[in-house]
């Protein structure tokens, strides 16, 4: 587009305004597996659609917190998957309720970057227990040089647990 008024040229405004599409209306059933509104434009949403059309009531209405995201891999584990195919189920659901959220403004982005941070936690917490599992059955518990069973420590390089995920 042009922006310049020459001989010829158009007012940028009047180009601006052709090239924009009327904004389609806000979708506000965030449990509804149909792809609408402006999320619906992104490949990435649609694909998420597709693949876990089913899933995607799972995770309750709103924008996902702790205890949802809690609640949403119990109900994955219930229908029989094993905690990494839950975990990256789980992350799905929540990048699709994120993209509506977002695309549509219904939620803030603190509230947006406060959910991505609790996934990465709650993903983290699980992995790092269930991992502990693995190997306490495998060679045993680890113990430190008092003899007391020690845990297992993730060390995040960046912004793990700093709340700034953006």
């Amino acid at each position: 587009m042009t922006r310049g008024h020459g001989t010829g040229s158009a007012q940028p405004e009047v180009l601006l305004h052709a090239a924009t599409p009327a904004a389609p209306a806000m979708h506000t059933d965030l449990t509804d597996s149909t792809p609408t509104g402006l999320a619906a434009h992104s490949r990435f949403f649609q694909r998420l659609h597709r693949r876990y059309g089913a899933e995607l009531a799972l995770l309750p209405a709103g924008t996902p917190v702790l205890k949802r995201m809690q609640e949403t891999l119990q109900a994955l584990r219930t229908r029989g998957h094993d905690l990494p195919s839950a975990l990256r189920i789980l992350r799905q659901l929540v990048m699709e309720r994120l993209i509506r959220l977002d695309c549509e403004a219904q939620a803030p982005l603190a509230d947006i970057t406060r959910a991505v941070t609790e996934l990465a936690e709650l993903a983290l917490d699980q992995a790092c227990l269930q991992a502990r599992q693995e190997l306490d059955a495998r060679h045993g518990t680890p113990c430190g040089p008092d003899g007391q069973p020690v845990e297992l420590w993730i060390v995040g390089m960046g912004k793990l647990g700093a709340r700034e995920l953006n």
